[in-house]
Formats: structure tokens, sequence, C-alpha cells
């Protein structure tokens, strides 16, 4: 129902002749979108979250935020944490889920990027859709510029499994290695207007499904997450030349070490 709802908001304001009723539409998108939001946490409430957190959240602001990513469960943890305490998540979703019924055109009025999916044995393939993805993020940002949001993303691009973990040869114990384009295309594309970097961490007791979150077999969470101001050091690091680039991995990298020592310190004390 708030699926179709906002689609049929979103298409009214698309109608409108005026800038500022194509807003009002929109917000009112936006305020579906947040009314379900409470709804999930009302039907969900039982599941406890531990939830540990340094540096100022601010809700009227533009953020990006990165989670690792362990389960389908992780966007109903990250709109239960974050809600209200930021604008609403726009999460950077695979392109195969813009087929979802409803909820996949659903997300789509709300400006969620979509993004594909590719082989690297493929390499001409690859280049093409590496650069439709840039174009997609950077007409997410121009939206975003509008209204204050959050761009949301998975840094590693897929949920973390041992045999991906593998088969990537990922140094970390229980994560797979960062990719750091979409926040070097926030960062060029938000430019001044993005005033926070959310890093997050998600820790489950055990693997768990989207299915056993929403049976009440999952009873505890450990969220932590990190809300670090944007300075003039953190924008150049989304300048586009190889320099750049290399200083934008290289904090990933030292990030991805504390994030991986966290779980791994969550596991030993639990």
């Amino acid at each position: 129902m708030f699926a179709l709802l906002i689609i049929i908001c979103t298409l009214i304001g698309l109608l409108m002749p005026f800038p500022s009723l194509r807003a009002w539409w929109q917000g009112l998108g936006f305020a579906l979108f947040g009314w379900f939001v409470d709804v999930n946490n009302v039907l969900v409430w039982d599941v406890h979250i531990d939830l540990h957190g340094t540096g100022v959240l601010l809700p009227n602001s533009w953020t990006f935020l990165f989670s690792n990513h362990r389960s389908w469960v992780d966007i109903l943890i990250l709109l239960r944490v974050f809600h209200r305490r930021l604008p609403a998540l726009r999460f950077f979703m695979k392109q195969e889920l813009l087929w979802l019924p409803l909820g996949g055109l659903a997300c789509r009025a709300l400006g969620f990027p979509f993004l594909s999916r590719y082989q690297k044995s493929d390499l001409k393939k690859t280049r093409v859709n590496k650069h439709a993805d840039m174009d997609i993020i950077r007409k997410a940002c121009a939206v975003c510029r509008t209204r204050p949001s959050v761009l949301a993303c998975f840094i590693e691009g897929t949920r973390y499994t041992y045999e991906k973990k593998q088969r990537q040869q990922s140094p970390y114990k229980h994560l797979l290695k960062p990719k750091s384009g979409g926040l070097a295309l926030a960062l060029q594309g938000l430019g001044d207007q993005l005033q926070t970097i959310v890093d997050v961490t998600i820790i489950y007791p055990k693997h768990i499904s989207l299915w056993d979150y929403l049976c009440g077999r999952i009873k505890k969470t450990t969220v932590y997450y990190d809300a670090i101001p944007v300075d003039d050091r953190l924008r150049k690091l989304g300048a586009s030349d190889r320099s750049a680039r290399r200083d934008l991995n290289r904090w990933f990298a030292e990030r991805w070490q504390k994030k991986d020592q966290c779980i791994e310190d969550t596991y030993r004390d639990a």
C-alpha cells in the first residue's frame, strides 16, 4: 500500500507545472516512506539493537552513509537505527531489484540509485556498466541537492560470505574488500553540501536471513556508528586524480581494519 501511494505521489508531482508543487508532492512521498519505516519498527519492536555511536548525527543534513553487508536485514536495521536521526536514506540498489512488484518502482520514485552488476571477466561490458553507474550516481547526487538526504551504500558491493571472501582473497577476517568509488562520486557530486560521513558496522550473533528477522528469531543486533564531519581534507579525497584515489583507498583500508577488529572483539566478548 505504501509503495503504491509513493508511486502515485511521484507521478502527480511530475505533472505539476511549478517546481514548488513538484517539491511538495515529492515531500509527501518521503513522508509516506517515513510512515512505512514507523510501521516496520513497530512490527519488529522485539529486536533489541545494542547501539554504540560516536560523533553527531544531523537530522537536516546531507550525509553519505556506508556499512558492511551481511544480510538483507541490514537495510531494515539501518532504517530502524537512523530513522528520525538522519534524513530519509536512499540506498544504492542492484538493478535487478527494480523489478520487485511496486517496491522497485517506489524506490526509483524516491530517487534510489539502481546500479548494474557485472563480471570482471567481461571487460567491455564492465567498462560500459561502470560508466553508466557513475552517471547514475552523479544524477542521484543532483537529485539529493534539492533537499537534505542520505546516500546509503554497502561499500563491499555484495553480501559477505566466507566463499566470497576466499574467492576475493580479502585480507579481512569478517569483511570483503571495500570499494571507494561511491564515496568519491558523492564527494564530487554533493561538494560543499556534504556535511557528514557515517561509518556503520552491523554485527549479528550468527548468520541470519530476512525470514529469521521477520519471524522474530533475531533477538539482538549490535550496531556501531562513527559520524565524521566532512572537512577540506576529506573533500580533497574525492578528486578524480590518481593521487586522491590512492589516499581515499588508504583511508578506507584504515577504517576497514578497525571495523574488522571491532567485529572480532564483539564476537570474542559475547
